[in-house]
């Protein structure tokens, strides 16, 4: 699973590795503590170097080998690096999920991004889709990246459930992943994308973080894009040349540029060589 050197005449490969690091501090309000762990990531590569990666978080039900056919499609657009992060109890992934352990992954993988391989941090771009816009907003707020892409996003999990289910069975439900209290705090471009037949997480979400946005935001509502089912090229790809050109982001790098992906990354880690992984 690990090294999957799947090639494609768009891409130079296609490859599942992982991240480990040792990381004494994680923001505020979680508490600091080390960890030494690996975090199993998609790491897709365009045929041309970039200065660019995008960090991609997953919708729930699916693990990050599900949007791979997405992710492929924004690579060949943009000519970019992307990386989509695990979360803890999905696909290869052990441990329980919790809201802590998934944002403290994702400030790991973008410090190393950062501190380890080079790229600069206004170079990252962040999307999440669903509940991945939890740990995307999270990073938008504390790392100050390039830019922050949301795709049918939420204010919290409570106010969905509350959608969903009623007000009154929503108090039973841990209200994680307030995303509406952190975009007062964003201090980078975003862009919000969500579909009109969106049933489970109603639009109204994103027009509410729109109101709340502390940068500018851009709100793109589509038509006949559900929660599940999104055309790439007008409900993702379109809103998002759109929104470069609005910000004036460049995704042009500098000829010649290479950067030196360490081949350890791409080998499985001794916990799942002994799991039979």
């Amino acid at each position: 699973f690990f090294n999957d050197t799947a090639t494609t005449e768009i891409y130079t490969e296609q490859i599942v590795g992982s991240v480990r690091c040792v990381q004494e501090t994680v923001s505020e309000p979680f508490e600091k503590f080390e960890i030494d762990y690996h975090i199993p990531c998609l790491f897709v590569q365009p045929q041309i170097p970039s200065e660019h990666i995008l960090i991609f978080f997953h919708g729930n039900g699916e693990d990050v080998n599900y949007s791979r056919h997405l992710l492929e499609e924004v690579v060949k657009q943009l000519n970019i690096y992307v990386l989509a992060v695990e979360y803890p109890g999905y696909g290869v992934y052990v441990g329980e999920i919790s809201e802590q352990r998934v944002c403290q992954d994702a400030e790991t993988v973008f410090e190393y991004l950062v501190n380890r391989l080079g790229f600069e941090k206004e170079k990252i771009l962040i999307m999440g889709r669903s509940i991945g816009t939890g740990p995307a907003t999270h990073l938008a707020r504390h790392k100050d990246p390039g830019c922050l892409i949301l795709i049918s996003p939420f204010t919290s999990i409570k106010e969905v459930a509350k959608d969903v289910v009623g007000s009154l069975l929503s108090y039973l439900v841990k209200d994680k992943f307030r995303n509406i209290d952190l975009f007062e705090l964003v201090r980078v471009p975003t862009l919000l994308i969500h579909g009109k037949q969106d049933k489970l997480i109603t639009y109204q979400h994103s027009v509410k973080l729109k109101e709340k946005c502390g940068a500018y935001c851009l709100l793109h509502l589509s038509e006949d894009m559900t929660h599940s089912e999104l055309d790439i090229d007008n409900d993702l790809l379109a809103p998002l040349w759109n929104f470069f050109m609005k910000i004036q982001y460049s995704l042009t790098t500098e000829k010649g540029y290479v950067i030196e992906i360490p081949k350890k990354l791409f080998e499985p880690p001794l916990n799942l060589v002994y799991q039979g992984k």
